[in-house]
C-alpha cells in the first residue's frame, strides 16, 4: 500500500473528533464513537483508526478483533495479518477468542507450513488455562483428521494427554475408543496398541463408553488385524495373540468368533502354522456347536485355497515335490473333514463331561477295539456318577461298566470283563437300580461263561449279607449299603434260580433257596402283591398248596388296597376251588368260610362281581343251585347300596354290571323253572329307580321274550304300554320299541289288536306334542324354543314310580 497522506486519513468530518481525542487520548468511548461515526469511509481511514486505538488501548480484545477482522475482509496481504496477530497475542495471549481466530486463519491461508501452525497450537494450548483448552481442541483435532499421518498421530496423542478420564470415558465427544483408531488410521500402530493394552487391562472402569465391553474388545482385535504394519513382528503377535486369548477367559461366550479373528490375523500375515495351531486350539476348547461350525468352516475353507493353489502350481510346473506335497495336504484335509463328528462330540462333552449319550455315541465313532476301549476307560475317568445324566433317559452310569466289559465278553475274554465288574460294584452311583443291573450283568456273564454256581454266589452273597432295616431311599447311605433291598436284584436272583431248576434232577436245594429267597424279601419288607401272587404260584408248582395259601392270606394282611385285595382274593379263590376239584381235599365249607370271608371285609361290591359269579358257579357246582341264587341276590343287594354312594360317572358303569348280574339270575331262576319268580325279579328290576331308559327298553325286551315264550300275549302288550310311554316317539331306542310291539301284532295278534296298538300310539305321540307346547308357554326365563320338540335322552332316569299295569 502507498503512503498515505494524513490528508485524505483525516478528512473534514474527523477534525472534530481528532481535536477531542487530542484532549482525551485515553477516553475509550470517545474512540469508539469516532471509529463509528467512520465506518462508512474508506479502508485506509479505519485502519489508521483501528491502528491508532489499539496503540493507545493495547490490552482491549476489543479494538484488536475489530482490527483483525477488518484486515481479513479487506484481504490485507496474510503476512500483514499475521503480524497484527502476533502482536496482539504478544498483548493478550489468554484471550482464547484471539487465539481461535488466529489458528482458524492460519489453517486456511498458510496450511502448507504444518510445523508453524502446529506450534501455533501447542503455544495456544500452553498460554490459555485448561479450562478453555475446549476452545481450541476442535479446530486442532479437525486439522489432524484432514492431514493425517504422523501429524494426525501426535496431535490425537496429545489431545489424550491433555484430555480428562471423564471425556475419555464418554463424557466427550472424543473417547478413548476413537482415539485409538485414529492412531491405527494415521499409522500409530505403537501407541495404539499401548492405548488398547491399557483400556483392555482395566475394561470394567470403560462401561460409560456407548460400545459394550465385548464391544470395544472385538474392535481392538479388529485394528491390529487390519493394521498397516508390514513387518512380521513376534511381539506383535504376541501382543495379538494375549489380547484374544484375554478376551476368550473375559468372555467365554464369544470363543468362536474371538478365535476366527487370531486366524484371519496369521493368515493374513501369511503364518500358515499360527493357522493351524489356533484353528485346532479353538476347535478344542469351544463349547457350543456355532462356535464350532464358524471356527471349523474357517479352517476347511483355508486348506483348501492351499490345496487350489498347490494344484495350480502343480499343473504349471509339475515336480515330485509338489505331488507329494499336494497329496499331504489332501490327505490332511480328507481326515480333518472325517473327524468333524468326533470333534463335535469332543465340543458336547466339553459342554457337560457328564453326559452318558454323548460318551456312548463317541464309543460308536471308533472302529478300533483299542480306540473304544481307551473311550471307555476315559468316560469311567471323567463322568461324576453322582451327577452323570442323559438327557434321552436311556442310559445310565451303569452302563458304561457294562458296555466296557462286553467288549471283552463279546470275544469270549470272560475272565477280563469279570474283573471289570468286580471294579464297578465298588464305585459310586445314584440308586441302587444302578449297582443291582451291574451285579446281574456280572452274573449274566458268570452264566454264560458256565459258571453257574458262581453265578449265583455273586448275586447271592450281597443279596444275604445285610438283614438291617434301613430306608432303601436314604440316599445319605451308599448304593452299597442299601442293595440288598434292590427288588430288581431279587427278581433276577428268582428267575437264575428258577431257570437252574431241572426235572431230571434233584431241585431240593434250588427251591429251598428260592423259598428263602422269598421269605427273606418279605423279612426286608419289599415285597409287592405280584411277588407274593408268584411266590404262592411257584409254591403250587412244587406241590405246597397249603403253604401257597398262606401266602395269599399273608398278601391280604399285608395290602389294603382294594384293588389289590380283589386281585389276590379273585386269585387265591380261583386257586383253591381248583385244587380241590383236582383233590377233594379241601371241605366245602372252607370255600364257603372263605368267600364270606371275602364279602364281609368290603370289597367293593362292583370290584367283587368276578367273586361273586365264581361264588355263584361254585355252589351250583356243589348242586346247591338256590345258594348260588342266593350268593348273586346278595350281591345284588351290596350293589344296590353301593351304587347310592357312588359320583355319578361310576354309577353309569355300575348300573352296567349289575344289569349284567341281574340278567345271570334270570338265567339261573330259568334252570329250576321258576317263573313266579322271574317274572317277580323283570318287575323288581323294572322298579330299579337306579337303572337308566337304555336299560329299562333292555329289561323290557328280554321280559318281552320270556312272555311270548309262555304265550301270555296280554301280558306282552302292557310290557309295550309300559316301555313306550315313558319316551319320545321319535327317540330311535323308542322307534325300535315300536317296531318290535308291531312285529309281535303281526306274528301274534288280530286286526282289532293291531288297531288298538295304532290309536294307543296316536295318543302317546299326542301327548308328547302338548307336553312340549305347554313346556314352552309356561317358559319364565322367555327363551325362544327350537321348532323340533326336547326330547329326553337315551339315559333319562327311569321316573320315581312306574306304574307297571300287567293284564294278568
Amino acid at each position: 500500500m502507498s503512503v498515505w497522506e494524513i490528508e485524505q486519513l483525516v478528512p473534514e468530518m474527523a477534525v472534530p473528533f481528532e481535536e477531542a481525542i487530542a484532549k482525551a487520548p485515553l477516553d475509550l468511548s470517545l474512540w469508539i464513537k469516532y471509529f463509528q461515526a467512520m465506518a462508512s469511509s474508506s479502508m485506509e481511514i479505519k485502519i489508521f483508526i483501528l491502528n491508532r486505538a489499539v496503540t493507545q488501548f493495547p490490552r482491549c480484545y476489543k479494538f484488536w478483533i475489530v482490527y483483525i477482522d477488518l484486515l481479513i475482509e479487506e484481504n490485507i496481504a496474510p503476512s500483514c495479518v499475521i503480524d497484527v496477530f502476533k502482536q496482539s497475542l504478544q498483548l493478550l495471549d489468554s484471550a482464547p477468542i484471539l487465539w481461535v481466530k488466529y489458528l482458524t486463519y492460519l489453517v486456511h491461508h498458510q496450511k502448507h507450513q504444518i510445523t508453524h501452525i502446529r506450534r501455533t497450537f501447542n503455544d495456544a494450548l500452553y498460554h490459555l488455562p485448561i479450562t478453555q483448552h475446549h476452545m481450541i481442541w476442535p479446530l486442532y483435532i479437525s486439522l489432524a483428521d484432514e492431514i493425517g499421518g504422523k501429524f494426525g498421530a501426535i496431535t490425537y496423542m496429545k489431545y489424550y494427554q491433555y484430555s480428562t478420564e471423564f471425556e475419555l470415558k464418554g463424557g466427550g465427544s472424543i473417547t478413548i475408543d476413537m482415539i485409538i483408531q485414529k492412531l491405527f488410521e494415521f499409522g500409530d500402530i505403537e501407541n495404539g496398541s499401548n492405548l488398547i493394552q491399557s483400556v483392555t487391562s482395566n475394561i470394567n472402569e470403560y462401561l460409560t463408553l456407548p460400545k459394550s465391553p465385548v464391544e470395544l474388545w472385538e474392535e481392538f482385535i479388529d485394528l491390529l488385524i487390519d493394521s498397516k504394519k508390514k513387518t512380521v513382528n513376534q511381539d506383535f503377535d504376541n501382543f495379538v495373540e494375549k489380547l484374544v486369548q484375554q478376551g476368550i477367559q473375559k468372555y467365554p461366550d464369544q470363543i468362536g468368533k474371538l478365535y476366527s479373528k487370531l486366524i484371519f490375523y496369521y493368515i493374513n500375515r501369511k503364518n500358515f502354522d499360527q493357522v493351524r495351531f489356533h484353528s485346532y486350539k479353538g476347535l478344542q476348547e469351544c463349547k457350543t456347536l456355532k462356535d464350532f461350525t464358524l471356527l471349523f468352516d474357517i479352517y476347511t475353507e483355508f486348506e483348501q485355497s492351499l490345496v487350489i493353489k498347490l494344484e495350480e502350481q502343480l499343473d504349471s510346473n509339475p515336480s515330485d515335490t509338489l505331488s507329494k506335497k499336494f497329496e499331504y495336504r489332501i490327505a490332511l484335509l480328507e481326515k480333518f473333514i472325517d473327524d468333524r463328528e468326533l470333534m463335535i462330540n469332543d465340543m458336547k462333552l466339553r459342554q457337560d463331561p457328564n453326559n452318558l449319550d454323548e460318551w456312548l455315541i463317541r464309543v460308536d465313532l471308533f472302529n478300533d477295539t483299542k480306540q473304544k476301549l481307551s473311550a471307555y476307560v476315559k468316560a469311567l475317568t471323567t463322568v461324576n456318577p453322582l451327577k452323570a445324566i442323559s438327557l434321552s433317559n436311556s442310559a445310565t452310569f451303569a452302563d458304561l461298566w457294562i458296555k466296557y466289559a462286553n467288549v471283552y465278553t463279546s470275544s469270549n475274554d470272560f475272565k477280563t470283563g469279570a474283573l471289570i465288574f468286580s471294579k464297578a460294584v465298588k464305585s459310586q452311583f445314584k440308586t441302587p437300580d444302578e449297582l443291582a443291573q451291574i451285579y446281574i450283568s456280572w452274573s449274566e456273564i458268570l452264566l454264560e461263561d458256565g459258571k453257574e454256581s458262581e453265578s449265583v454266589t455273586t448275586v447271592e452273597d450281597i443279596l444275604f449279607s445285610n438283614d438291617s432295616d434301613i430306608n432303601y431311599m436314604d440316599t445319605s447311605l451308599t448304593v452299597q449299603l442299601r442293595i440288598h433291598k434292590s427288588v430288581k436284584l431279587w427278581l433276577f436272583y428268582l428267575d437264575l434260580l428258577e431257570s437252574l431248576i431241572d426235572e431230571d434232577q434233584d431241585n431240593s436245594k434250588t427251591i429251598d433257596k428260592i423259598m428263602k429267597a422269598y421269605e427273606q424279601m418279605i423279612m426286608l419288607k419289599i415285597v409287592t402283591p405280584r411277588i407274593l401272587l408268584n411266590y404262592a404260584l411257584f409254591l403250587q408248582e412244587q406241590k405246597y398248596w397249603e403253604k401257597s395259601f398262606s401266602v395269599y392270606e399273608l398278601s391280604l394282611r399285608l395290602f389294603s388296597d382294594d384293588k389289590v385285595r380283589f386281585e389276590i382274593w379273585n386269585t387265591y379263590l380261583t386257586r383253591i376251588i381248583s385244587y380241590r376239584n383236582n383233590t377233594k381235599s379241601i371241605p366245602v365249607e372252607r370255600i364257603r368260610d372263605l368267600f364270606d370271608q371275602c364279602f364281609s371285609q368290603g370289597l367293593p361290591a362292583n370290584l367283587n362281581k368276578p367273586i361273586c359269579i365264581l361264588y355263584s358257579q361254585f355252589e351250583e357246582d356243589q348242586g346247591s343251585i338256590m345258594k348260588s341264587i342266593k350268593v348273586i341276590e346278595d350281591w345284588l343287594l351290596s350293589m344296590t347300596e353301593f351304587n347310592q354312594g357312588s359320583i355319578k360317572g361310576d354309577q353309569n358303569f355300575n348300573i352296567s354290571i349289575k344289569l349284567e348280574m341281574y340278567q345271570l339270575l334270570i338265567s339261573k331262576l330259568a334252570l329250576i323253572q321258576d317263573d313266579t319268580r322271574s317274572r317277580d325279579l323283570y318287575t323288581k328290576m323294572l322298579n330299579d329307580k337306579q337303572f337308566k331308559l337304555a336299560q329299562l327298553i333292555t329289561v323290557t325286551l328280554d321280559f318281552v321274550k320270556f312272555e311270548i315264550s309262555r304265550n301270555q300275549f296280554n301280558r306282552v302288550r302292557s310290557l309295550f304300554k309300559f316301555i313306550t310311554k315313558l319316551g319320545n316317539p321319535e327317540m330311535e331306542s323308542i322307534k325300535n320299541v315300536w317296531n318290535q310291539w308291531e312285529k309281535f301284532e303281526l306274528e301274534y295278534g288280530n286286526e282289532l289288536t293291531f288297531k288298538e296298538m295304532l290309536r294307543y300310539k296316536r295318543v302317546i305321540v299326542k301327548d308328547f306334542e302338548n307336553d312340549v307346547v305347554i313346556k314352552e308357554s309356561i317358559n319364565p326365563m322367555g327363551f325362544v324354543k327350537s321348532k323340533n320338540a326336547i326330547t329326553p335322552t337315551e339315559n333319562a332316569e327311569n321316573p320315581d314310580a312306574i306304574d307297571l299295569d300287567m293284564d294278568m
